[in-house]
Order: structure tokens, then C-alpha cells, then sequence
């Protein structure tokens, strides 16, 4: 019987002990919780106030609010987890903190490596989020448009709706499309049997008459770059501002096809010639 009232003795205080700190714990997590959150939307504040973003492009700020939120939350995962270890595992804690130290110091290699080059990329401004970039990784390209970045990775999102969830470690080279005003390229196919000088009055009517407000540099005619025996290809170019290229050419590829349809221009088709013995 004092075997057994010894056993009892020995569970019931191994479960108040333990449920002392699972109490502490619990309690622990909702304070750093708590502390995690009020911290976060102390950041989020700071970078929403207009006198911040007057000193800052929106894609920049943008860019710098995600990395310190991600590098906050990384911090609030560490101090969680070191304090599960100190309360739950004990004296031999040395020994487990050791082992998760020599691993994490391997770890740690490729996620320094990250966050640091996570850091340049945000403070050099490199890139922001809503640029269009190619990131070159290895032998790998990987174009779109900047979702976020953060402590250890960058997030694109390309034309075809694929996520791209690449480590800063890991890029090499970028090439940022978003910078400078975009090229508006416009090629334009006609019968090669018609009069250059027609084709160009009408082009540039055409030009005169369009208009959008994104447009820097109004689109001219640059000269005949082609002719072969079936057509002769017109090429125009303008500029306007970064990522808006791609909507002004297929609008005035339509005006110009239209315009030069009205005025009865024929468009290139093939030819042939059925020879009969």
C-alpha cells in the first residue's frame, strides 16, 4: 500500500508540476502573442503614415513593411519555441539545446545567407512589390510580378497565374522591367503592291489622333524594317510608363488595321498561282 500511495504520490506531483507549466507556458505564448501583435500593428501604422510614405515610393515602403514583419514574425517562432524547450524539457535541456544549435548552425548557413541578401535587395531597392522582374537563379529564369519579399524568400506571380517562391540566397541577378518608361513596338503588315506614301499618311493620321494617358513619348512612325514579295512591315514605337506597353499596342494595332481597312489598304495574304498543263 505505501508502494502504491508512494506511485500516486510521485504522478500527482509530476502532474502538478506539470500542469503548473503547461499553465506558464500557455500563459507565456499569450502575453508574446499579445506583445507580437501589438508590435505588428505598431509597424503597420508607422509605414501607413503619409509623412512615411512621402519619403518613400508605395512599392518600396511596401516592400520594407515585409520584411520587418517577417523578420518579426521569425523572431516570435524563435523566443516560442525556446521557451516550450526551457520549461518542458528540463535539465537535460543543455543537451537538446546543444544538439538544435550544432543543427541550426548548419541550418543557419543558408538562412543568414537569405535574410541577408533579403536585406540588400529591400534597402538597395533593387526591386519593390508590384514590379515586374526577372530573377535569374542558377540556370533557372523566373519573370512576373513582385508579390512580396521577405526575410528569407521572394514571391513572384507570372503571367499564367504560377506562384514563385524563391530564396534570396538564391538570386543571382535581376533584371527590373518596372524602372523606366516602357517601349510601345506596334509592327504593322501591308500589301507590298501599295504606295509607301499612302500607308504612312494614313499611319500618321492614325497617330495624330490617338491619345492615352499613360503615354510618354507619342508613338512615331520608325521607319520600313521589311518587304518581301508579299508584304511591307511599318514600325512604330513610342514610350510610356512602366507596364502599361502591352494595353497602348493592342489599342492602336486596332486603330491603325481599322483606319488603314477604312481607307480600302490591302493586308498581306498569301498568293497562288495554279499552273495548268
Amino acid at each position: 500500500m505505501n508502494t502504491f500511495e508512494k506511485m500516486l504520490n510521485s504522478v500527482l506531483t509530476y502532474l502538478s508540476k506539470f500542469g503548473t507549466k503547461l499553465i506558464d507556458t500557455i500563459g507565456s505564448f499569450i502575453i508574446l502573442y499579445i506583445i507580437y501583435k501589438i508590435v505588428c500593428k505598431i509597424f503597420r501604422s508607422v509605414f501607413s503614415k503619409k509623412v512615411f510614405n512621402a519619403r518613400l515610393e508605395k512599392g518600396h515602403a511596401d516592400t520594407i513593411e515585409s520584411l520587418v514583419l517577417s523578420m518579426i514574425k521569425y523572431s516570435f517562432i524563435t523566443i516560442v519555441v525556446l521557451l516550450f524547450i526551457q520549461n518542458f524539457v528540463g535539465a537535460v535541456g543543455i543537451t537538446i539545446s546543444s544538439i538544435i544549435g550544432v543543427a541550426l548552425g548548419f541550418a543557419s548557413q543558408s538562412v543568414i545567407k537569405d535574410l541577408f541578401n533579403g536585406i540588400f535587395i529591400t534597402f538597395e531597392n533593387q526591386f519593390t512589390v508590384g514590379d515586374y522582374i526577372t530573377i535569374n537563379k542558377g540556370n533557372d529564369n523566373f519573370s512576373g510580378i513582385v508579390d512580396s519579399v521577405q526575410a528569407r524568400t521572394t514571391k513572384l506571380r507570372d503571367f499564367n497565374g504560377d506562384y514563385h517562391i524563391i530564396p534570396n540566397g538564391f538570386i543571382n541577378q535581376v533584371t527590373n522591367h518596372s524602372r523606366k518608361d516602357s517601349r510601345v513596338l506596334v509592327d504593322i503588315k501591308v500589301d507590298s503592291r501599295q504606295k509607301s506614301q499612302d500607308i504612312s499618311k494614313i499611319i500618321n493620321d492614325s497617330l495624330e489622333k490617338f491619345s492615352h494617358k499613360d503615354l510618354t513619348i507619342k508613338p512615331y512612325i520608325y521607319g520600313v524594317i521589311d518587304i518581301n514579295e508579299l508584304s511591307t512591315t511599318y514600325r512604330i514605337i513610342g514610350y510610356a510608363k512602366p507596364l502599361s506597353h502591352w494595353t497602348i499596342e493592342n489599342e492602336l494595332r486596332r486603330k491603325i488595321i481599322d483606319d488603314l481597312l477604312d481607307k480600302n489598304i490591302t493586308l498581306p495574304v498569301n498568293r497562288y498561282s495554279i499552273v495548268s498543263k
